[in-house]
């Protein structure tokens, strides 16, 4: 049992050494729970042993990987590279968070007679001394020499607080917790309502140098809570349910979110050492085009004017929707509308080409690119005091007020030329399985395929709305079509692709999800024209779908963790194409092949 690392389970148990800890430990049992929520994801428990004592122990829901793929079998030897101590229904639990696979073990037992810890105890309780408690001083210096969020992993503060938590580390699983953040956005207080009652709520979106996650205080603990926490400020904040998000109304990149309760607490810090600032940069406009639809632009910021004055949207979940569009531009020679929505639309009064700065805003696709306000997350500041600002002033008192703008484009942006890739990105098939990109957060990743084949199971195209500012499924009624967002019938829908392509590069094969204006160039049909060959003539159906097969481009994709039936997996998505020109490709060969030592 030399291999394994000596009291490891005790020290775990015990919380003795555990700075810079990465034991070698055998898995002596895996078993898939199952959880009564519906929304609840699959969870891996294992039973792990150092050869003495043995514990339960949870995977992260990023490591399921390593048991679906086969990696992580009974008997196998693991490396926990990272790991929490959290607790289930008040039973101390070890969760980790990664891992390295020392050896795999086959038709082999378990070493040595471990023995439960819960029942036997530490083993080395014995011949370990009482650890001295630390002075005031030498308290404050253990802290100072740690980093604010991955070092407090296991250091108190000087008040006794618990373990600070990164909140990348934060799950279901652990408790108790205690996390140093920033708000990086506080909401207005709104009110909501359903079948099971209403009342008043509020969110905050708090970050620290790992991860951003949302929280929100309903009724009671909205008040409470509400004066409590200002936007810009660092806070310890400990005690609350951590809960999977509710994609649908967050867009927090973090798979849970806080629900504060009664017991959560909240205490301004003065020590913002190793907390992020917020990002207060604003993004040109001429960039939005960079940004894909449904992301969020940080900050637009400049002179204002009313774009088509005041209106109201009506649809089937909201009876009259009050908005307003505004035009701002800046000195990249861009223009561009945003829309206000609801109670801000309608209280919305400033003097005609003022300076404003919007943050936190929704880009649209709708006649171009368009910025969308978001109510209860975005903020809007009328003349702000900032550097930025202050050079637009001057520059559109100048010569802004006279000049002529370009509206700004997104849909173009489906398609590039190979002179303009950045190949510096380009990575393999192979390195992004391997890596796992986009399991723990969405990411973009460029790569050159051939594609091979096209899944003619399941939706090829759906019928989308005919309004181009909507695109969303429609519903057949009678002879029409009712589109649920719009509340409008039409007499025929717009076709739209929404195509799986299985493509390669040199070592690794994936499915890929593409989009209409992508897959229109692909397959050189509209979606419509392609849906009525294959009612018609179903041979010819069968020949078009080939027209993509064998032909090389550079895709830039987006990979993204999917959970299907239970199953965490990543869907990778085709954002950009590339187009091969041979010219450039040989270009660029040549000059690889003189960068060799031949």
């Amino acid at each position: 049992m030399d291999h394994l690392s000596p009291n490891a389970i005790s020290r775990f148990t015990s919380a003795v050494s555990l700075d810079n800890y990465a034991p070698v430990v055998q898995v002596i049992s895996v078993k898939k729970v199952t959880e009564t929520r519906k929304d609840a994801p699959e969870r891996i428990r294992l039973m792990l042993s150092d050869g003495h004592r043995f514990t339960p122990a949870l995977l992260a829901t990023q490591l399921t990987h390593f048991m679906v793929d086969g990696l992580l079998t009974k008997y196998c030897l693991i490396r926990i590279t990272k790991f929490a101590l959290g607790s289930v229904q008040e039973k101390q639990l070890l969760i980790v968070l990664a891992l390295d696979i020392v050896k795999q073990e086959r038709n082999t037992c378990k070493l040595g007679t471990p023995l439960s810890i819960d029942l036997h105890g530490p083993t080395f309780v014995q011949q370990e001394k009482a650890a001295p408690v630390p002075s005031k001083a030498s308290h404050l210096n253990k802290i100072s020499a740690k980093a604010a969020t991955k070092g407090l992993k296991t250091v108190s503060d000087v008040k006794g607080r618990s373990t600070i938590n990164p909140i990348d580390e934060l799950s279901p699983y652990l408790n108790p917790w205690t996390i140093k953040a920033r708000i990086e956005n506080k909401s207005d207080i709104r009110t909501w309502s359903n079948a099971r009652g209403s009342g008043q709520f509020f969110n905050v979106v708090m970050m620290d140098e790992t991860k951003s996650i949302k929280g929100t205080a309903f009724k009671d603990v909205c008040d409470r809570m509400f004066d409590q926490v200002e936007e810009g400020r660092v806070y310890y904040i400990s005690k609350g349910r951590i809960v999977p998000a509710n994609r649908q109304f967050s867009k927090v990149d973090n798979k849970y979110e806080i629900i504060f309760n009664e017991n959560t607490t909240i205490e301004p810090c003065d020590d913002e050492a190793n907390v992020p600032e917020i990002d207060n940069t604003y993004t040109p406009l001429a960039k939005l085009q960079d940004l894909s639809k449904g992301e969020t632009c940080i900050i637009a910021l400049g002179p204002a004017s009313l774009s088509r004055g005041s209106g109201a949207l009506t649809s089937a979940y909201t009876p009259q929707l009050s908005m307003r569009d505004l035009t701002i531009v800046d000195h990249s020679g861009f223009c561009c509308r945003i829309t206000l929505w609801g109670k801000t639309a309608e209280e919305f009064e400033v003097p005609e080409n003022s300076i404003i700065s919007f943050r936190t805003l929704k880009v649209e696709e709708f006649s171009g690119r368009s910025l969308s306000y978001q109510n209860g997350a975005s903020k809007m500041r009328i003349d702000p005091d900032l550097e930025e600002a202050h050079a637009l002033r001057g520059w559109y008192d100048a010569v802004g007020a006279t000049q002529t703008f370009n509206l700004c484009q997104g849909a173009s942006a489906s398609w590039g030329t190979s002179a303009s890739l950045n190949r510096k990105e380009l990575t393999s098939l192979a390195d992004v399985k391997s890596n796992n990109i986009g399991m723990n957060e969405p990411a973009e990743f460029t790569v050159k395929l051939r594609i091979k084949w096209t899944r003619r199971e399941g939706t090829f195209w759906y019928p989308a709305c005919k309004d181009s500012g909507c695109r969303k499924k429609v519903e057949a009624e009678g002879d029409q079509w009712r589109c649920p967002k719009c509340n409008v019938l039409w007499d025929e829908p717009e076709y739209r692709y929404i195509a799986s392509l299985g493509a390669a590069d040199h070592e690794e094969f994936a499915w890929f999800s593409t989009f209409n204006d992508i897959a229109e160039e692909l397959f050189e049909m509209r979606a419509a024209d392609l849906q009525r060959l294959k009612e018609t003539n179903e041979p010819a159906f069968a020949k078009k779908i080939k027209i993509p097969y064998g032909k090389q481009y550079y895709f830039k994709c987006k990979a993204e963790e999917n959970i299907v039936y239970n199953q965490s997996r990543v869907k990778y998505t085709i954002l950009k194409a590339f187009p091969l020109n041979y010219r450039t490709e040989i270009k660029h060969l040549v000059e690889a092949i003189k960068g060799y030592d031949i």
